[in-house]
């Protein structure tokens, strides 16, 4: 029933169909200076423009939606009084791979996660 100070989705909001009713309820969940906190993929990162149809975020049976930092930002903005505190790409989702490929994939990834180009999206909104 809430107030709440702080509200959690780490990897949530990519599986929920009717979007800015769900954020918009989270957000009337907060207490008055309180946080929400959500982890999404990044489908505009390094590894996921790289890997292409073969990205492991994709999941087309699990994922309704996709997020870039902008589309995440606009979303909470229009679905809860909230504003942004810190929205950053970065971190790694993809499974490791084997050998070579693994290697390279595991290179690329720790070069995004540095200049901001991760697949995943860490924002902090607060009321």
């Amino acid at each position: 029933d809430g107030p709440y100070d702080v509200v959690v989705m780490n990897h949530v909001l990519e599986h929920v169909p009717d979007l800015r009713s769900f954020v918009g309820h989270a957000g009337r969940l907060l207490a008055p200076a309180g946080i929400l906190a959500i982890r999404v993929p990044h489908y505009k990162g390094l590894i996921p423009r790289l890997m292409g149809d073969h990205w492991f975020a994709w999941a087309p049976d699990e994922h309704v939606w996709h997020f870039s930092r902008e589309t995440l930002e606009r979303i909470v903005r229009e679905s809860a009084p909230l504003r942004p505190v810190e929205i950053v790409a970065r971190g790694a989702i993809e499974p490791p791979s084997g050998g070579l490929r693994g290697l390279a994939k595991g290179a690329v990834a720790r070069w995004a996660d540095r200049v901001g180009r991760g697949d995943q999206i860490v924002a902090l909104f607060a009321r």
